[in-house]
């Protein structure tokens, strides 16, 4: 299920989120793209850094109901920052033969966990899940012990300029 949001739908869940934190509105609207189960990362960033990252698993919660939960967890949001919002659909257990790198990555072992979306790094298989182990703080090898569960998503990135998406 590719490219199941489209920009508008994308752009009204920017707004709404940014409604959550300015003017503390919490009414989930009720429109298909709010109210799906889906996956999410949000990013804020500001002059390129990352200041806030959030990720939460596919079937979770509501899109809309995630974009509340993490509104209420920021402090500031400025005009000239920017929101990425990328949408996780489609969690399947994989391992490192059916790795696919332009897919986003999750992993779970123990009582760590981590996941990684698709940059501009061009790397292989074994670079890219030894990277997702790093960001669990694991060994870079523990991709091969018993007990390790990776899984791959497919992704729906999209960035917004606050300023504009100011309701």
């Amino acid at each position: 299920m590719i490219g199941a949001y489209l920009e508008k739908e994308a752009e009204e869940l920017a707004r709404f989120f940014v409604s959550v934190i300015k003017e503390g509105n919490a009414e989930l609207p009720q429109k298909k793209h709010f109210l799906q189960t889906r996956g999410l990362v949000l990013r804020i960033l500001h002059n390129g850094k990352i200041l806030h990252e959030f990720f939460k698993k596919s079937g979770e919660q509501s899109i809309g109901k995630l974009l509340i939960d993490i509104g209420k967890k920021i402090k500031e949001l400025k005009d000239d920052f920017k929101i990425e919002l990328y949408i996780l659909h489609d969690f399947q257990r994989t391992n490192i033969n059916k790795l696919d790198i332009n897919k986003g990555i999750y992993c779970n072992y123990i009582s760590y966990s981590a996941y990684l979306i698709p940059e501009t790094q061009n790397l292989d298989k074994i670079q890219y899940i030894e990277k997702l182990c790093q960001k669990a703080s694991l060994p870079n090898d523990a991709w091969q012990r018993d007990g390790f569960e990776l899984f791959d998503f497919e992704i729906e990135g999209f960035e917004f300029d606050v300023e504009k998406t100011t309701m």
